[in-house]
């Protein structure tokens, strides 16, 4: 069995008369000194025999009885016939419990497993990336146990999250932020007939809904501003995506921080994009702004109450440039400008405008991304293939 044979004389790896001598060379201890053999001592034999080396492997008999499938594997090891290392056997599963659809399971580093001697230990686990979260439902993580081919299993149960308002905020006297637990619909939170500001039960005119790039943040912009310490009260239609209508109220508004300049963006060498840090008031005056010492010479574009073109008659050369603008520029709260020199450089950019990518398309909004920041685009001049006209075009802040 071991893989040794006689020598009848035509070569081999023992004789008659040496028999014992070879079965204590090669392992067979117990049995090399006897003369005569029982059955106990031959049951012995076998046991040694199966835990040695056969001839010229490393593998002993029982682990080659075992890979062909003679002996039992687990059979063997409960024998203590077959030494095996400390193995995995069984691997806890990892309950995550329920979460919000959109949200990210966390998931441990590690696991706990069960080795055969029935000790208990951490081991690392690496989880596969994706997880669908958009659809309610238990799902099933699959990770890989460093170093083994055993894998773990980690549950999650999606369950769907209803939308909330967190709370409202105002930092200056046009402007009403609401906070939401989730994204909202785009098209319900713009319309801004689903929102109504009172102030001294008295309706304020809203001039527009402005969502936030992450939809969580609907910005209410006021026809006309309201004073400083004054309490509101805003309600949040339930059509926006709400349950029921909410009412949220702020006691007193009170705007105490200077307007800043946020972002200036060059668009070639004759557009100057500014980004205030809250709405204000005398923007759209050329006086207001000096380039090099000398008087800005051109129009001004309004894009919101805190975005603004300057539009240069004459190109500025390349290289850097100083822009100052006047304190007359201020807040609604009367406050100027807290910084007004800012430095700006001219780069030559000889890339074409090209649409980088349609970040999302539905039968009622199409986004588009360019490669650079462009000029205003007329409606006029966008033609749909199917004949749809186009209602409205909204700029993001990044002028692109």
């Amino acid at each position: 069995a071991l893989g040794y044979k006689q020598d009848y004389g035509e070569g081999g790896d023992f004789k008659w008369e040496d028999i014992m001598d070879f079965a204590f060379l090669v392992g067979l201890w117990d049995i090399s000194y006897k003369d005569v053999l029982t059955n106990a001592d031959i049951a012995v034999a076998i046991v040694e025999a199966l835990q040695l080396p056969m001839k010229n492997s490393q593998k002993t008999l029982i682990e080659k009885l075992v890979e062909v499938g003679s002996v039992d594997r687990e059979r063997a090891i409960d024998l203590g016939l077959l030494e095996v290392e400390n193995e995995i056997i069984s691997v806890k599963e990892v309950d995550l419990g329920d979460i919000y659809i959109g949200e990210e399971p966390i998931l441990p580093a590690s696991v706990i497993v069960t080795l055969r001697d029935g000790s208990k230990k951490e081991v690392s686990v690496k989880w596969e990336a994706d997880v669908d979260n958009t659809k309610e439902g238990t799902k099933t993580i699959i990770g890989d146990i460093e170093g083994t081919d055993i894998k773990a299993f980690a549950t999650v149960n999606f369950i769907f999250k209803p939308l909330e308002v967190l709370n409202i905020e105002a930092d200056n006297l046009l402007e009403v932020n609401i906070k939401f637990n989730k994204s909202v619909d785009v098209s319900n939170a713009r319309n801004k007939n689903n929102y109504s500001v009172t102030v001294d039960d008295k309706n304020v005119e809203i001039q527009e809904a402005i969502v936030s790039k992450d939809r969580k943040t609907i910005t209410l912009v006021l026809v006309y501003p309201i004073e400083q310490q004054k309490s509101i009260q805003v309600l949040i239609k339930k059509e926006v995506g709400l349950e029921n209508n909410s009412i949220k109220k702020i006691d007193s508004i009170l705007d105490v921080k200077l307007p800043e300049v946020d972002e200036i963006n060059v668009l070639g060498n004759r557009k100057v994009n500014i980004i205030y840090s809250e709405p204000i008031v005398n923007a759209d005056i050329p006086e207001n702004y000096i380039f090099n010492n000398s008087n800005f010479q051109g129009y001004i574009t309004k894009i919101d109450n805190r975005t603004y073109t300057l539009n240069l008659t004459n190109p500025l050369d390349y290289g850097k440039h100083v822009l100052k603008i006047s304190k007359s520029i201020k807040d609604y709260a009367g406050y100027p400008l807290s910084e007004n020199i800012i430095n700006i450089e001219i780069i030559i950019d000889d890339r074409p405008v090209a649409v980088e990518n349609i970040l999302s398309a539905t039968q009622t909004h199409v986004i588009v991304k360019f490669n650079k920041p462009i000029e205003p685009l007329k409606k006029e001049n966008i033609i749909s293939s199917d004949g749809a006209k186009v209602a409205d075009i909204i700029y993001e802040n990044d002028f692109m």
